[in-house]
């Protein structure tokens, strides 16, 4: 069993050492994931504006929208009361029940727009996690009505007109929150109020849509998800057919950049068959995804192949189908660093895809034109200038003076705004860039491990001191060996050399770094890449070696009874008045047993003499069944004596002494007496003598421990031959 648990401890501590080795930074949330709450109106007013329950499809419809993503979406269906809530659920494992729940909904009772706020605010207020884009969609009419019948139940906890300024109060609340409210108006009976559905959006920064048909659904809700995630693409097709039995529609590809298609099939029947064929003619891979009111069908084609697709279904005759095909980019807006001139600057962008690389398809970037505002900082005016479509790099003439600009597109549905540079501009040329900063010898040194940090970033501030208009920086490597012990990258957007260990060596890697002005040094990165499998090898080493001693210690045998002493003495003397029961005296045998036996034990196991002793300890039966005997050595028997309120245990040479005797002919006398006076009674009293009988003489010690009562003594004595003590 010891051997076993050794087993696992090193299995445990092994798997504990991969696991050190493989850590993996936390997943950060993307732009994709999304914390949402579906607030939606319950009440009886929706049966007139919203007799389709549109509101409850397009909830589901932008649950399904976020396939593939780490969202969390919750809902909170209100009426004069809150009628269901659910808070931030996983949409990855919850999706199919939070579309179920929806669906089951029936409109009914009267109106608290506020509280439904009220309570998604609350959700957002208590949820730790944070990380993830906040938002509460609003699917009602608008209107606050709490004129409630008496007798109803439960009752409203307000008047229309308290809701109304409750209401104010939770914008207020969501915007100094950061939680946009995004409102859709269901107006089937031409009494939506507009204004109260826009005041929430646009004090927010969110906005209202309105509709009374559900193949507005479509584009309503990927608006609100375009606006939340910044990363949707133009509607490439919408079209509305009658369905006629067996459709076939292409949707066209024409971007290699798409992260994600989306086709939604809107139709009053539910379509049989779906099926996509990719540009190749062979099945495509996708998801389809709907709601119990099959509405809708959602496709979702994950990073689709550029070219042609031909979707197909089987539709019911007599109804229409609606179409519409929106594709997603997963793509980062870069606003490179600005390159200056005497009373000029040169701006530039550029995309880059989920992977960090530039994205190059012309077809996508000839589509975007961004615009970049630029603000002086010694005036505190501000300009704008527009990129043309496909224009990337565009030269303003500026006075001399600071400035800082940012970038923001929006064109082809991609939403983006960039990070922020400052810059100056100077009436003549800016000094050009100097020499090499605090480095020893021009040489930066860097240190990696194979294993546990195998990349490492240096920002070029840390190899040269240059000024803002020496910008753009060019860094340029100067080829060797080092390529193959390191790879190398940099980034001109944060200036940052990018170093990743190939294999273990050193190296040196001769950086030219140049300005905008021709003006180049040259910086030695010398670089230590460690091997991390010898970290493992000795964490490893010193588990296993420590695991190997406790193994050992629990297998280290153990001493028998009968390794210190084979033989043990014991000597009984009894009060005269028990004279007549004094046993022999004799030699116990001790056994070749582990563990721990008590006095009791051992005289049972001499058979010869059990019943003497048994009659003779009757009065001090605790004593014999607690007097506990161990070997903790090969030389050392250890004798426990207890304690016992009824009883007084001197272990002493005679009455009253406080040392043990060191020679005792034959052993250390203990004295078992009662405590019913001062001191030993003579006539009310148990000696008991224990020790290695001389014939087997040698050296061996007996401790004799535990607390005892006042005057006490432990002692480990060595015996020696006849001096037993």
């Amino acid at each position: 069993m010891r051997l076993r648990k050794g087993i696992i401890f090193i299995v445990v501590s092994v798997i504990a050492v991969i696991s050190m080795s493989s850590y993996a930074e936390a997943n950060v949330p993307s732009q994709f994931d999304l914390d949402v709450i579906l607030v939606i109106d319950h009440s009886g007013s929706m049966s007139w504006a919203d007799p389709n329950k549109l509101a409850l499809t397009a909830a589901n419809l932008f649950i399904d929208m976020n396939f593939g993503s780490d969202s969390r979406v919750g809902y909170v269906m209100y009426s004069h009361y809150i009628v269901a809530q659910r808070g931030l659920t996983d949409l990855v494992s919850f999706s199919r029940d939070i579309k179920n729940e929806i669906s089951a909904m029936e409109y009914g009772g009267w109106t608290d727009i506020a509280l439904g706020v009220e309570t998604a605010l609350e959700i957002f207020a208590n949820e730790p996690d944070r990380s993830r884009t906040p938002a509460i969609i609003l699917l009602s009419d608008g209107n606050t009505s709490l004129e409630v019948p008496s007798g109803v139940q439960p009752r409203p906890i307000r008047s229309t007109v308290e809701s109304n300024l409750a209401l104010l109060y939770a914008v207020d609340n969501a915007a100094s929150m950061g939680v946009p409210i995004f409102t859709v108006g269901f107006n089937h009976n031409g009494e939506l109020d507009i204004a109260t559905m826009e005041l929430m959006a646009r004090q927010t920064g969110g906005f209202s849509r309105e509709t009374v048909i559900a193949n507005d659904l479509p584009i309503i809700m990927f608006d609100i998800y375009s606006h939340l995630t910044g990363a949707r693409g133009d509607d490439v097709i919408v079209e509305t057919v009658p369905a006629d039995g067996n459709m076939s529609v292409t949707i066209p590809i024409r971007d290699s950049s798409i992260h994600r298609a989306i086709v939604t099939i809107m139709s009053n029947q539910p379509v049989q068959d779906v099926a996509l064929l990719d540009p190749s003619g062979a099945a495509g891979t996708f998801t389809q995804n709907s709601d119990a009111s099959q509405l809708y069908t959602l496709i979702t084609i994950m990073h689709p192949t550029m070219g042609d697709w031909v979707l197909s279904f089987v539709g019911t005759p007599g109804t229409t189908v609606s179409i519409n095909f929106l594709s997603i980019y997963d793509v980062t807006f870069v606003f490179d660093l600005p390159r200056t001139a005497p009373e000029e600057a040169t701006f530039s962008w550029r995309l880059e895809n989920d992977m960090g690389a530039d994205i190059t398809d012309s077809y996508l970037l000839n589509l975007l034109y961004p615009s970049i505002f630029i603000r002086n900082l010694d005036t505190d005016e501000e300009i704008q200038l527009n990129f043309a479509a496909g224009q990337q790099s565009l030269t303003a003439q500026l006075p001399e003076g600071h400035y800082e600009a940012y970038m923001i597109l929006d064109s082809h549905g991609i939403l983006r705004e960039s990070n922020l540079h400052t810059f100056t501009i100077h009436e003549f040329n800016p000094p050009p860039i100097p020499s090499p900063i605090g480095l020893r010898d021009g040489i930066y040194h860097v240190t990696l491990t194979t294993i546990f940090n195998p990349r490492t970033e240096i920002s070029i501030n840390n190899l040269v001191n240059f000024n803002p208009e020496n910008r753009p920086i060019t860094v340029s490597p100067i080829a060797g060996v080092w390529g193959n012990y390191v790879e190398w990258d940099f980034h001109s957007f944060d200036e940052t050399i990018v170093l990743s260990a190939l294999r273990a060596g050193r190296t040196e890697i001769p950086v030219n770094v140049q300005d905008v002005h021709g003006q180049t040094v040259t910086v030695i990165i010398s670089v230590n890449i460690i091997n991390g499998l010898v970290f493992v090898v000795i964490v490893l080493a010193v588990i296993i070696g420590i695991a190997l001693l406790v193994i050992t210690f629990m297998q280290t045998k153990k001493p028998k009874l009968n390794d210190p002493m084979s033989k043990l003495y014991i000597k009984m003397t009894l009060p005269a008045s028990m004279a007549h029961d004094t046993p022999p005296e004799y030699a116990l045998v001790l056994p070749a047993v582990k563990g721990k036996k008590t006095l009791r034990e051992l005289i049972n196991m001499n058979m010869s003499i059990s019943e003497p002793y048994r009659v003779a300890m009757q009065s001090i039966g605790w004593f014999a069944d607690n007097a506990i005997l161990s070997a903790k050595s090969k030389s050392l028997l250890e004798i426990k004596i207890p304690q016992n309120a009824g009883y007084t245990i001197k272990v002493d040479k005679n009455a009253g002494k406080t040392a043990v005797a060191f020679n005792r002919n034959g052993g250390t006398e203990i004295r078992v007496g009662t405590m019913g006076g001062s001191g030993y009674d003579e006539y009310d009293e148990f000696v008991i003598t224990l020790g290695n009988p001389p014939a087997f003489g040698g050296n061996t010690q007996i401790d004799y421990s535990d607390g005892f009562d006042t005057g006490t003594t432990n002692k480990n004595a060595t015996t020696n031959d006849d001096n037993f003590w």
